[in-house]
């Protein structure tokens, strides 16, 4: 949100079943849900996280200071065991979800944090920034395995394929690219739009990865076919740039957020 505050909604009521924020919190910029604990986790524009229950609201606990500045990302590890966050200086910082320490830090990264994606076994991580660069770390070594970087133009929004060895990526290079971790380039390029001013802003694959969802700077919601990269549908309903995108569980709805300050709710026919 924009605003300090934040809420969870019943997307078959269109009610919010619970919120929380208030004046002087900064902005809450990323929340990743724990479901089977009902933890909703936030990263904030004045370096803190804050965790809150999110059947109610009610405040859990914070780790202020988390970074210097905006925290623009914030992602659980599928076993649940530990959190990483990404700032706007570039840093990429993982936490302990018991302890709430932190247990390892990279800075490799010189321009802010665009994205993250922690593997499926919990061991690997790939993160993209505005310095063009996608790197992939081993988070039980706690180093650097690899590196891509994007030709022209900063990195927006990254996702990971089932397969663990593809990803896809958008950015300011106006472009949809699907890559392979073992190749430097990617595997499949393609427009974003034919309007040249128009580039995503974030990227997010269905849970079966049939349908990849891309939203931009050009207020337009896309659907693609994940494997082909081809569009498929083009929705419009916002009035400003998206910021946010996911899948429901069952991959027949998609949640759509923007700088308008309106969330969208669309269904997926296939």
């Amino acid at each position: 949100s924009t605003q300090s505050t934040w809420g969870v909604w019943d997307t078959s009521s269109y009610r919010i079943i619970s919120q929380a924020g208030g004046a002087g919190a900064g902005r809450s910029i990323a929340k990743p849900y724990i479901g089977q604990t009902d933890v909703l986790l936030s990263g904030w524009s004045d370096g803190s996280i804050r965790s809150y229950d999110a059947t109610n609201g009610e405040f859990l606990w914070s780790t202020d200071n988390a970074h210097r500045g905006c925290i623009g990302h914030i992602m659980t590890a599928p076993n649940l065991k530990f959190f990483a966050t990404g700032g706007d200086e570039g840093e990429v910082r993982v936490w302990e979800m018991k302890t709430r320490d932190m247990v390892c830090e990279f800075k490799e990264h010189k321009g802010a944090v665009t994205g993250l994606v922690v593997f499926e076994n919990s061991s690997h991580m790939i993160t993209c920034s505005k310095d063009r660069s996608i790197i992939t770390w081993d988070l039980m070594a706690g180093r650097r395995m690899q590196s891509h970087e994007q030709r022209m133009g900063g990195i927006t929004g990254i996702d990971l394929y089932k397969n663990q060895s593809n990803f896809v990526s958008v950015g300011h290079e106006k472009r949809v690219s699907m890559w392979d971790l073992r190749q430097p380039q990617p595997a499949k390029i393609v427009p974003y739009s034919q309007n040249t001013d128009a580039y995503a802003t974030v990227a997010t694959l269905s849970n079966d990865n049939r349908f990849l969802a891309t939203g931009g700077n050009d207020q337009m919601v896309r659907l693609w076919d994940a494997s082909e990269l081809q569009e498929l549908q083009c929705g419009v309903g916002h009035s400003d740039t998206i910021n946010d995108m996911r899948f429901s569980p069952d991959d027949k709805q998609v949640v759509s957020v923007g700088d308008d300050r309106c969330a969208f709710l669309w269904n997926v026919y296939a």
